[in-house]
């Protein structure tokens, strides 16, 4: 097992909520097997070896880590490539790769909307990838210097928490070489994160993007913490349960939204923020907003959500919505009121977003028109929210998200368990087994908040062979 370097002695100098020291690990580049620059470019370019192998490094590493197809081209700016590339000749060594075959370019761009697109020839997409240190001492600076910079911007205290986290987590990279060898792009995934080149970036929607959310699936049983296997607690149906969170915020501001990180419900009464016993936020038990005398077996914050949704004069197809993404059978109901196979269900899904949700209004799909049917409350919400703009459902969704999951839960966490590990992948939390619970009970507190139970469901990754979902 690779463990972080990170010392005892500088974990105990990370404050609450504070930044790590900044990374000393040197840049290092991947670039498939077969490239030799030296032998590509020509005699008056060969100095600049280093650089085209960072360009090949880069348009590898966005398909690899945007989990694009390997025949995508990748949009790269040109003011970004000149921070990089020696400015005066950084057109040239573009044009020495293409007419060596090393790269393929989409010449075709928008100014100041469209950039150019690259990819690597066909030859060199499904090679195996190397790692190269780099020797020009003039890039190595330049890279020290953007990492340092992407570093300075990561400003808010719950983002520099989760950025001290992500420098906590370890990969067993012998098993991964050893046990998916024939997926060379999961290893080279595992790699990048074994030699501590960390990604983190926070988009203007409060969400992060990092190594672990970019990861793959079959990499996660082989990270841990401190030696300590993780724990993800991922959110049944979580974007059509975030999707109530809005509907709800729209219908009680009578047709608009309050600011998403302040909502709550019945502010007045306050009635949500009572003092309630902590170990009713772990149950694990979901409510049908749909039911009208909520079970004895329901806890007594599931009955108060349960009367303060039904006190708002919610409409009914709102609040059976409401439970059924609650309760994570809002997939499976539609899909058999289509009558769609469950062996379609991904695909369904993705059919969903496209076709329901992030479509424009004048696009009227079969799905849409189902939903429509089904849910005309939440249709209706969701056509005026994309009236002037269709993409704003989709940019809404994500504040949502990170309102709830980063700027809510994580900074509870944060705040009451600074010490612990805690990641988000998104709309999941990821964790270790010996605080699981506390994270869970802050989920279940926050999504409380604005008047919603979820469905969690753990994943355990207990070995570099198995995962149990419990």
């Amino acid at each position: 097992m690779y463990r972080s370097e990170t010392t005892r002695a500088e974990g105990k100098k990370r404050e609450r909520g504070g930044r790590t020291a900044p990374d000393q690990h040197p840049p290092i580049l991947y670039v498939p097997e077969s490239f030799d620059p030296e032998a590509v470019l020509p005699d008056d370019l060969t100095q600049y070896a280093d650089h085209a192998r960072w360009l090949v490094h880069t348009i590898y590493q966005r398909r690899v880590f945007d989990r694009r197809h390997r025949d995508d081209f990748i949009p790269l700016k040109a003011a970004y490539l000149r921070r990089v590339l020696p400015w005066h000749r950084y057109t040239d060594i573009l044009a020495a790769l293409a007419a060596a075959g090393v790269l393929e370019i989409d010449r075709h761009y928008i100014k100041h909307e469209e950039s150019r697109k690259y990819r690597l020839a066909a030859g060199l997409r499904a090679e195996t990838h190397r790692r190269h240190p780099v020797t020009h001492a003039g890039l190595a600076r330049k890279l020290v210097k953007l990492r340092e910079a992407k570093a300075a911007e990561v400003t808010l205290d719950v983002h520099r928490h989760l950025w001290s986290n992500l420098h906590r987590v370890e990969i067993d990279f012998t098993n991964v070489r050893r046990d998916l060898c024939d997926r060379p792009e999961l290893v080279h995934q595992a790699e990048v994160l074994h030699d501590r080149q960390y990604h983190f970036h926070a988009d203007e929607y409060g969400r992060v993007h990092t190594n672990l959310t970019n990861l793959s699936r079959a990499l996660r049983p082989y990270l841990s913490v401190g030696g300590s296997p993780l724990v993800n607690l991922d959110i049944r149906n979580s974007q059509p349960l975030l999707l109530s969170v809005l509907v709800v915020n729209w219908c009680v501001n009578g047709g608009g939204l309050s600011p998403l990180h302040s909502f709550h419900l019945d502010r007045e009464r306050d009635a949500l923020y009572l003092d309630i016993p902590e170990d009713f936020f772990s149950k694990k038990q979901s409510l049908n907003c749909s039911d009208t005398n909520p079970s004895p077996s329901h806890t007594l914050y599931d009955v108060k959500l349960h009367a303060v949704l039904h006190g708002l004069g919610l409409p009914e197809d709102l609040l059976r919505y409401i439970g059924l993404t609650q309760e994570g059978r809002f997939y499976e109901y539609l899909m058999r009121q289509a009558a769609v196979p469950p062996a379609r269900r991904d695909d369904f899904k993705r059919e969903f977003f496209g076709k329901v949700l992030f479509c424009k209004n004048h696009e009227r799909y079969v799905e849409g028109r189902a939903f429509e049917g089904l849910f005309p409350s939440v249709a209706g919400v969701i056509r005026e929210i994309k009236r002037e703009d269709y993409t704003q459902a989709s940019k809404l969704l994500q504040r949502v998200e990170s309102s709830l999951v980063i700027n809510r839960v994580v900074r509870r966490l944060m705040e009451a368990l600074p010490d612990a590990f805690v990641a988000t992948i998104h709309d999941s939390v990821l964790t270790t087994r010996d605080v699981a619970g506390e994270v869970e009970a802050a989920v279940r507190r926050e999504f409380g908040r604005v008047g919603l139970t979820p469905t969690l469901r753990w994943e355990e990754y207990r070995s570099p062979c198995r995962r149990v979902a419990v």
